[in-house]
Formats: C-alpha cells, structure tokens, sequence
C-alpha cells in the first residue's frame, strides 16, 4: 500500500484486513499455509514495483520472497500466488497501468518477471522441489482427478454470510458450528467494516491498480464458489490445478484485493475528499439501518426460517420431533448472534458509526487531521480482535514443547524400536463433558488426543514410526499397513496374531492400542496415559539373515506371499527380480553405525545368502560390499536387501539422489544469478501515474 503512494494509515488497514483475516485466524495449525501465503503481498509488491520502475532489483526481491514461498511446503499456495503473478504482467501489458509504456518496453518486462521472479524463484527452492518430486513419484497419497475431487471443501453462497458476521451458523471453538462444511476451508471474513472502505476505493481511488485489486477478489471468490464454477469441469486437464482440491483456499487471494481496496478508501478519506466522506457516511448508516432490520426481521420471519433449518436436517436419523427441537434451537442461536447481546454484533454496531463519524468529518474537511484516520484503524482493530479472540484461544506453550507422557517413556528406551497406533485409537472421543473449545483455554483434550503419537506426531519428538500420512510415503506402505495390518488388527482379516508378526518385520516396538478395546488377542502392557496403553513387542533386528528365499516377479505377487499367514519373515524372504538360484544362506549382521543417509552393516556369512534390512526400499539407495557395487533389492514387497558371499565383509547402504544434487546445483546457480542482478540493478525514480 505504501509503494502504491498510500499514507501509513491505509497501510496499517491493508495490513490488518489481510494478516487478520478469516483465512489466516481460522487456519492457526496449518502452519505451511501461513508460511506461504504471507509472502503473496511481497511479491506483489516486488512485481509491480519493477514493471512501474524498471529497476531489476525489484524483480530480484520477488524472486527471493517466490523461494520462501516455495520452501514453506504448501505447494497448492504457491502456485495461487504465481497465478496472481502472472495476473499482474497480463493487467501490465494490457496497458491500463502504464499507457505511456511502449509495447516493446511492457514485453521486456514481463518476460524478465517470468525468468527472474518465477523461473529463479524456483530455482532458489530446486535443492528441495526436485527431491520432493522424486520421493512423490513413490507417495501414497492419490486420488483420481475429477470435477468432483477438484470440487472438495469448496465455498458455498451460504458462506458469504461470514463476510459480515463470521459466526452466523457458529463457532468451530465451541462446538456450535452447523454450517455443515469445514468452517476453516471456507471462512472469507476480511472484517465487515472492510467492504465499505472498499466500495470507497474503487469509487474515488484514482489510479488503475484498483482494478486489479476489484480482479483478485472476483476471481478469488469465483475459484472459492467451486460448486457454482463450471470452469471446474475443465480443470482436471489442466497441469497444476489438476492438483489440487479445497478450492477454499483461494479466498487468500481475494482476501488481498479487499484489504488493498479497502486501504484506497481509507486513502480516499486522507486526501480530503468530501464526496468520499459522504459515501462512507451515507453507507455505513445504511449499514447500521441493514443491522437493524435484519435483528427485527430474522423474528419476523420465525416459521420459514425454521421450515429451512428443518429441511437442511432431514435425511439424517432424526425423528421429526427432533427435527424440529434442533430446527428451533438454530433458529434461536441466529437471533441471539443478530442481537446486540452478540459481542461481535454490538463491536459491527460501534464500528459502522466510527465510519459514520469519519465521513462526517472528512466531508467537513477533517480528513487529514490523524483523529480519522486513527479512529478508522482502531474501529477495524477491535472487530478483528473480537474475532480473532473467539476463535483462538491462549493456551499453555507448553502444549507446543512438553513430550507427551508416551513419548517420553519411549525415548527413555535405549532398546531401537518403531511406534505404530492402533487405528480405533482416532476414534476416541477425547473431549469431557464440559468441553467448551480452545477459545476458553481448555486444552486438555488435545493433550490427550496428541498421546496417540497419530501419524507423523513421533516425528516431533524425535521417534521411529512405522505409520503415517505424509505425501512422501511409500504407497507399498500405505498398501501393506493400512490396507492389510490395520483391518486384520480390527480382526476384519485372520487372526491378529499374523498383523503383529509384520509389525515385528518393520521393527515395531511400541503397539498403542485403546486401553479398553485392544485387538482380539492383545493384551497391553507397558506404559499407560489415560485411554491408551501399550504392548510391547519383541521385534525383530534390524538386519537379519533369512533361510528361505522366494521369489517372484511382481509386487502383486510378493504381498499375497507377506500377508499370507504361513508366512514367516524371521526364516523366509519374498525378493522381487531375482532369478539367479541361490542356496539357503546362513550368519550374522549387524548395524555398526547409521544416519539417516548412510547405514553401515558388518556382515559375518558361514555361506552365500540375502542380508535384510528393516528400512524401506527406494532406488537411490546404493549398496556396496567391501567397497564393491552390488544390486539393491525389494525384500519382503517393502524392505531393502542385497546378496552377500560368504565370509565377513562391511557392508553399506548410502542414499544417493540425483536429484538432490542437481537441485542443489540449481539453487546455487539461481542465488548466483540473482547476486549478479542485484549488483547490475540502478536504482530508479518511481515514475508517475501508476
């Protein structure tokens, strides 16, 4: 806002809208969202400074906030903002930011954008994007791509709604939420005194950039109407948006073109236009008028809004008397929120006749003085506040840094072993009785829940799993654990015993099983923390010598043979690829040191036979013996092993990626080039009429 030539208070209101808004509050534990949509306002700024200047240090600013971007880790963000990127170069080489530009000039520009903000942005994050893709090429995480898909967790028109009062259908913070979606996916609140600040930009800002700021919002919200979008039928044929589903997130885009509008209309307001104080007047008093007619025709209109409520509960197993008691309940929780009984309906009322008094006295000249400006910001403050509170709550930091009890008493083993949790664990219901949400700092029942150690959760702490869900998993993992272990341990396949036996293969120590519904067969022992327990395994080695070797030809082949009940892998080996006959192999291995790219092995063999090791195969894992290259192989449809002869012998397993290192290259070179850029740049005047 400020390199648009607005004054410190329009930034202030741009600042607080977009960091503030519904987008950011509601998502306060998706941590890889903040990181990479705080960047879009930056980059924004860097691009269409260089246009407007010409100063190619400009571009290389974007390049490096583009990188950031990129290495938070939510690549759905990541390409929305390289989207408003090249929104930006279209809206410049269309002319109507810069007509005294020539053609020639606009297209230089905006090709240098492309290779220095885009391309060298990238460049800058390959040492971690090409290794992502490599590893991805082997993930679990697929879904067939349709509209439908595409379409998940989208906005619906209701959800426009929370543009005025966030909490309408409920709080996601104290279970009172009906509005029968992910609140978190949908809320677009951007501070309802925001829109008419923002209907004064686009009336009496005068230079162009608003109509790219009115574009942003459009298409945002466009995008975030997925339902109502039928451009979704063709993005599954569309590299990249063929991603992605939650069109929700969109809403960040659109959440930046409201604050940039709306801090033209508070600039409208500083330079000392009476007509601009007279629209703001006259909307926000008929704001204040639209409040109160809404408070008294909500109660007007009790039975069709109650026959709506009724119908939107129907299907579900509800008696109609029950229908009805919920119907009246949601009923009466909409005219308590429409109410000024409601904090955050009382806060709108004072706000919009904050606006009223700053119109009033912009129109009598007044503008400039600071007491408006200074008064618009706090107005915007509060009702941000008020939302911002409800929705998160304080809590304990020790929530964030203590180990949960289970973890702890694991770490304290000095015995290697992997954690795996019973899947019925997720469907414990953590939350007592008088649960009132984390918006009033009761955050017990998260600490409850996170005992689990769910998927990925050991890796805070530092502890091997056997599970989880990241996107970089083996699919083969997802096949065998989640496909196979987790129904058999439900008893949905054989007897429990023959889950266990796999578990013990991947070196599973640690069972957390619900402490009052283990698995047939299961009895739990060990460490305790409330409603789970833990059975301790005796799991195998790390490395072993198996006796028996089959094979096969595919992996379809191989897990029938692991989840077959006769199937021993403490004596027996399914390898894939191998036709060489081999005799049964016998010694001893063990792991001499290993980090988590180099595991070295002293293998002892009274004969010729297949070392196991109890980690996961993927292809760039490189084996030698005594310094000598040999294959790697897929043991047990998941595992890594190799032949050795006889006799002792180290051996190592090293983790080499291509990709690693040509990404690295990348990334050095980009930085390289854009430290060249930046000692060539000039420094450049701001040209006029932007």
């Amino acid at each position: 806002c400020r390199r648009l030539g607005m004054g410190w208070a329009a930034g202030v209101i741009g600042g607080l809208i977009y960091g503030y808004s519904g987008f950011f509050i509601t998502r306060v534990l998706y941590i890889t969202v903040l990181e990479a949509a705080a960047w879009l306002p930056l980059i924004v700024c860097c691009v269409h400074s260089g246009l407007t200047t010409g100063n190619i240090r400009w571009f290389v600013g974007g390049a490096m906030a583009m990188a950031m971007a990129i290495l938070a880790g939510h690549p759905q963000i990541v390409l929305y903002e390289a989207i408003v990127v090249v929104l930006v170069v279209l809206f410049y080489l269309s002319g109507i930011w810069r007509l005294s530009h020539p053609l020639r000039v606009r297209v230089k520009r905006s090709l240098v954008v492309v290779a220095v903000v885009l391309i060298l942005g990238a460049g800058v994050a390959a040492a971690q994007l090409l290794p992502t893709r490599a590893l991805a090429q082997f993930g679990g995480r697929r879904a067939e791509v349709t509209p439908a898909y595409l379409r998940e967790l989208a906005m619906t028109p209701r959800n426009l709604a929370y543009m005025v009062h966030p909490y309408i259908f409920g709080s996601a913070a104290n279970h009172t939420y009906f509005g029968g979606d992910h609140y978190y996916e949908v809320c677009g609140y951007a501070g309802a005194l925001a829109l008419p600040l923002a209907i004064l930009g686009l009336c009496y800002w005068r230079r162009r950039t608003k109509w790219f700021a009115l574009f942003v919002v459009i298409m945002g919200f466009g995008m975030a109407l997925a339902n109502q979008n039928p451009l979704y039928e063709l993005l599954p044929s569309v590299p990249g948006l063929n991603l992605f589903r939650g069109p929700g997130r969109w809403l960040f885009v659109s959440t930046l073109g409201i604050a940039m509008l709306a801090a033209m209309g508070a600039e409208a307001l500083r330079e000392r236009r009476p007509q601009a104080g007279r629209l703001l007047a006259w909307l926000s008093g008929a704001g204040l008028g639209g409040m109160l007619v809404v408070s008294v025709g909500v109660r007007c209109l009790q039975a069709p809004l109650t026959t709506l409520l009724a119908a939107q509960l129907r299907g579900r197993d509800l008696t109609a008397g029950e229908i009805a008691i919920r119907a009246q309940v949601k009923y009466q929780f909409i005219c308590d929120r429409l109410s000024i009984g409601d904090t955050f309906w009382f806060i709108l009322a004072l706000g919009l006749l904050a606006l009223v008094i700053c119109g009033l006295w912009s129109v009598k000249g007044k503008g400039q003085s600071g007491k408006c400006s200074i008064l618009l910001c706090l107005a915007l403050a509060a009702e941000l506040f008020v939302f911002g509170d409800h929705y998160n709550g304080v809590c304990n930091p020790t929530y964030y840094t203590e180990k949960p009890y289970l973890a702890r008493q694991i770490a304290n083993d000095s015995k290697w072993g992997r954690v795996y949790s019973d899947a019925r664990l997720f469907k414990i219901d953590f939350k007592g009785p008088d649960y009132r949400g984390c918006a009033s700092g009761d955050v017990s029942p998260y600490f409850a829940e996170r005992e689990t150690l769910r998927p990925n959760r050991p890796a805070l702490w530092g502890l091997h799993c056997a599970d989880g869900q990241y996107g970089l998993v083996p699919q083969r993992q997802y096949d065998l654990l989640e496909g196979y272990v987790q129904e058999a341990l439900a008893g949905k396949r054989g007897s429990v015993e023959h889950p266990l036996t796999i578990l013990r293969m991947l070196g599973v120590r640690y069972l957390l099983v619900p402490a009052d519904d283990p698995p047939a067969g299961v009895i739990p022992d060990g460490a305790t923390a409330g409603p789970i327990a833990t059975k301790l395994l005796d799991g195998m080695p790390r490395c072993w010598v198996p006796q028996e070797i089959i094979t096969c030809r595919s992996g379809g082949e191989a897990l029938a043979r692991i989840i077959d009940e006769d199937f021993d892998p403490a004596r027996q080996v399914v390898v894939e690829g191998m036709d060489e006959p081999m005799l049964q192999g016998s010694g001893q291995v063990i792991v001499i040191s290993e980090v988590p790219a180099l595991v070295r092995l002293k293998a002892d063999m009274q004969s010729r036979g297949l070392v196991v090791l109890n980690d996961a195969y993927n292809p760039n894992w490189q084996a030698t013996i005594d310094g000598q290259r040999t294959p790697v192989l897929v043991a047990n449809y998941i595992l890594r092993g190799l032949v050795v002869p006889e006799g002792e012998h180290l051996v190592e397993f090293r983790y080499v990626s291509q990709p690693l290192r040509v990404g690295a290259l990348l990334s050095l070179l980009s930085v390289l080039a854009l430290c060249i850029l930046w000692g060539l740049g000039r420094r450049a005047t701001p040209e006029a009429g932007q």
